[in-house]
């Protein structure tokens, strides 16, 4: 049986179910609609990658799977974007940040999960997808990451960015919504982000030979970006609301999967310091959300205090 592919799906779709109650319960349609536009192009955009390329295929040790093996894509992938690309929103909404900012955020926060999580998927109970012409070692080169291909990380980057574009705009446009605008916002970003992913992953194919560099200076890039924007500011950009916990402890939970995981493959071993790193993010997550209570928290006080 496969126990790390199993317990994934299962404990993702706990938290899927528990993401839809919350939203449902606080009446929240446009994160429901978030959610759902999320998931349905997560299976989209899979399927027809593996359609048309045959250059992965997803372990059939899935329980719910969409489409007739070996093209068929896990359910589980589709309610994690999902869910990923609403809670990315949730703790963004934490900060004063221009829509484009947001967006970057947003994408890096994702791929930053991404980095970690891929080089122990493709190890666990055989892979959760196996690569056709990338073997799963952990040499870094120019096309693969520790058996990882670059496109998979920029891949993910553009496929945040895009849909949370699309969505931020929207909602500039669509302040107030009912479920008509929501519904078209939904389909919206499922299309409209999948026609301007294919756009620009065309318009990478032509420096395929230098991937990596693509995918670095769009990820470091990004974070120079965020640094400086934030260091730029004379007082801390952070709205005035407790943080919601449950994304924080969703992203928690991918990354101390990650660390079991490269535990139980020997990977904290044989490459330490990436171990270091992953460790590291989760406790700069855990550190953010504490640093955002105790913010709000103090601000209270004071105002209590104030009055």
């Amino acid at each position: 049986m496969a126990i790390w592919i199993i317990t994934f799906e299962i404990i993702t779709l706990i938290f899927f179910i528990t993401a839809i109650i919350r939203v449902i319960a606080k009446k929240d349609y446009r994160a429901l609609s978030t959610i759902i536009a999320g998931a349905i192009f997560g299976v989209v955009l899979e399927y027809v990658n593996i359609y048309f390329s045959h250059g992965y295929y997803y372990s059939q040790d899935f329980i719910f799977l969409v489409g007739k093996a070996p093209i068929n894509v896990p359910i589980v992938i589709g309610l994690s974007w999902g869910m990923l690309l609403e809670l990315s929103h949730e703790v963004s909404k934490c900060f004063h940040l221009p829509i484009i900012f947001r967006t970057i955020f947003e994408a890096t926060f994702i791929v930053s999960i991404d980095l970690f999580s891929d080089i122990v998927a493709v190890r666990l109970d055989g892979g959760f997808w196996i690569w056709t012409d990338h073997p799963a070692v952990l040499t870094i080169t120019n096309t693969d990451f520790m058996g990882i291909a670059y496109g998979n990380f920029y891949g993910w980057y553009f496929v945040i960015f895009l849909s949370s574009l699309i969505l931020h705009i929207f909602d500039l446009k669509f302040e107030k919504s009912n479920f008509t605008t929501l519904g078209i916002r939904t389909i919206i970003c499922v299309v409209g982000a999948e026609i301007l992913l294919f756009a620009v992953l065309i318009i990478v194919q032509f420096f395929l030979n230098w991937v990596w560099l693509v995918f670095l200076l769009i990820y470091i890039g990004s974070i120079i970006s965020l640094v400086v924007y934030f260091t730029s500011k004379k007082e801390y950009p952070i709205k005035e609301q407790i943080p919601d916990y449950f994304p924080f402890i969703y992203f928690v939970f991918h990354y101390l999967f990650n660390i079991t995981a490269m535990i139980y493959l020997q990977l904290a071993v044989q490459i330490p310091l990436y171990f270091a790193l992953n460790i590291l993010y989760t406790i700069g997550i855990i550190f953010l959300f504490v640093k955002l209570s105790y913010f709000e928290k103090r601000k209270k006080k004071l105002e209590n205090n104030n009055n």
